[in-house]
């Protein structure tokens, strides 16, 4: 009785630690998958061995109870293995750019994304600009980067120009008209990838400005757009800046965004008439972007 007791100690404590490791893993995105394997896996032996000496001392109740926890045991085991197997919990260095897997399931759905086709293991930013441009209804001015796209890639002369760099993830393409009154308009367009840090999605985001004579005016076409791309369905979809950390400045004023040929983070100019000309850095962290600093709070 006393020998059965003992075997009680551990089993509690087994079980303990298997339930909070599985419940860490798929909350947290921790690495304690291992420690659910292991615990259970020592929980089932110590288990199986109080179910012997229950069975050899006669003592029903403990017989009894030695096969539930064992059934209990045996399911959680099984539950940890499944998850590990089908890779369902990522490490706390593999964060998620979703913030749940039913957001994820609905938003690549063909309802809400569309299709990106390329060649290789990754694509790349012009994958995403040829995606992001020949979709359905992309927009009377992705339609014509298309067009000057396409252009491009035949060797066409072609209105503006660009500047592709796929190893950074960047392209840029610049247009500049010079009115009949003298007036210099230049459109700059940008597009910009980053690869998350789970190594299954992508960010990617465009964004395009109108100068007059060098200075940042106000348009339609102006502005910053969020995509996030799954590696899974090979499909990307438009998504809130805000879900992603590049919020609009909450000001009555024109905002001008800059994506980065080179490094991780995108800036915001901000054309203020009291404060003046202000900067906004919204930095990469892995799956989305940190406001640097929040110049205008709520």
């Amino acid at each position: 009785m006393v020998f059965a007791r003992l075997w009680a100690v551990p089993m509690v404590l087994f079980v303990l630690l298997s339930v909070a490791a599985v419940v860490a893993a798929m909350n947290d995105n921790s690495n304690w998958m291992g420690a659910a394997v292991v615990g259970t896996v020592v929980m089932l032996i110590i288990q199986i061995a109080q179910l012997v000496s229950a069975i050899i001392v006669r003592r029903w109740w403990y017989v009894a109870g030695a096969v539930i926890g064992l059934a209990v045991s045996t399911f959680v085991f099984l539950t940890s293995v499944t998850a590990l197997a089908a890779g369902q919990w990522p490490t706390a260095d593999s964060q998620d750019c979703t913030d749940s897997s039913e957001y994820a399931q609905e938003l690549f759905t063909d309802e809400y994304s569309f299709p990106v086709e390329y060649q290789g293991t990754t694509p790349t930013i012009s994958d995403f600009l040829v995606a992001i441009t020949t979709r359905e209804d992309p927009g009377e001015w992705m339609d014509y980067l298309g067009q000057r796209w396409t252009e491009y890639r035949r060797g066409d002369k072609y209105e503006g120009h660009f500047t592709v760099d796929n190893s950074q993830g960047y392209v840029r393409y610049d247009e500049e008209v010079t009115e009949h009154n003298g007036i210099v308009h230049t459109s700059v367009a940008e597009f910009r990838c980053w690869a998350c840090d789970d190594n299954r999605h992508y960010i990617v985001a465009t964004a395009t400005n109108i100068f007059e004579n060098g200075v940042a005016i106000d348009c339609q076409s102006s502005g910053i757009t969020m995509y996030l791309y799954d590696s899974t369905t090979r499909r990307m979809a438009m998504v809130n800046g805000e879900d992603l950390g590049v919020g609009q400045p909450d000001i009555n004023a024109l905002v001008a965004f800059s994506l980065p040929s080179t490094g991780k983070d995108i800036t915001a100019t901000v054309y203020d008439t009291e404060k003046g000309e202000q900067k906004i850095v919204y930095v990469w962290n892995g799956k989305g972007f940190d406001l640097e600093e929040d110049l205008y709070p709520d």
